[in-house]
């Protein structure tokens, strides 16, 4: 690999780098990708000589990472790409990135024709954004499988049109990013903690205060009633899906006693727990 720090010095290079390991799906073997303007997708894990310079590349691309790190080229420069972070190029624009020396940079990609891209994201250079990669790249690796594997056209059409609405959204949603998404997945894998809002503020790494403000800008509610909010979603798909006791649904979360769990998922449903999960049953026969 023969990358400089000058832009002018930028070699063209397209190397993969024996020892990364890649699932990739095409337009030719998936044509509905096609509808969707998708011509390649899929996911590497790249280690040392994963590492591409392109200026002729006739598809916008979005390159994003699930671990690891790798290096893009931004405004003539290097710039590190990390976790929740995604490169996004234009097509026919001077691009570059490479994986690391040592380590593995897991990436997840989707290339599509230049034209669906103008007006949905009219970038005229690469930029580097913040983005939930998980869902993006879980999506991609279930596309994967089932085109190797039972090859459902059916299944494989809800696939790729689930990839490009996460994309979509991705890059929607770096027009006005959110700042506490990352907050928020956190709270939701831990339901059963003791929430309040500095606990909050300090894992969102801000005052208390700001973190009241961009929650009521870009939730137009109070931090803990999102996580009350997050907690009655996560009740209502245990009592339709599960037999836990009410007791035993209240700990999982966050409240101390049925009692005090009951009468918050009334004032969120409605109704109680008990005629919540009641009526589903209802509805499933």
């Amino acid at each position: 690999m023969n990358i400089s720090k000058k832009h002018n010095s930028l070699r063209k290079t397209h190397t993969i780098g024996k020892n990364t390991a890649e699932r990739i799906v095409t337009a030719s073997q998936v044509n509905v990708m096609r509808e969707f303007g998708i011509t390649m997708l899929g996911i590497s894990q790249a280690r040392n000589g994963f590492a591409f310079v392109r200026d002729d590349h006739n598809v916008f691309q979005i390159l994003a990472c699930l671990s690891g790190h790798g290096q893009v080229r931004i405004d003539d420069a290097w710039q590190t790409c990390s976790s929740n972070q995604a490169y996004l190029t234009p097509a026919d624009i001077l691009h570059a990135y490479h994986a690391p020396k040592r380590g593995t940079w897991d990436v997840c990609w989707v290339m599509y024709e230049q034209t669906q891209w103008l007006e949905r994201l009219p970038i005229d250079k690469p930029v580097l954004v913040d983005l939930q990669v998980q869902p993006i790249h879980a999506a991609i690796s279930c596309l994967h499988h089932e085109v190797v594997g039972a090859n459902d056209p059916v299944i494989i059409r809800q696939w790729v049109g689930l990839i490009d609405q996460l994309i979509q959204r991705a890059c929607e949603s770096n027009q006005k990013p959110s700042r506490l998404w990352q907050l928020w997945q956190a709270v939701d894998m831990n339901l059963a903690s003791k929430w309040n809002n500095d606990r909050l503020a300090e894992l969102a790494d801000l005052s208390s205060e700001h973190l009241r403000r961009l929650c009521q800008t870009e939730l137009g509610h109070a931090p803990m009633k999102q996580v009350t909010q997050l907690r009655m979603q996560r009740a209502g798909i245990l009592l339709t899906t599960t037999d836990m006791l009410i007791e035993q649904i209240a700990h999982a979360v966050g409240y101390d006693n049925a009692f005090a769990f009951t009468t918050a998922f009334k004032r969120q449903n409605g109704r109680s727990p008990t005629d919540y999960r009641r009526a589903s049953a209802k509805t499933q026969r």
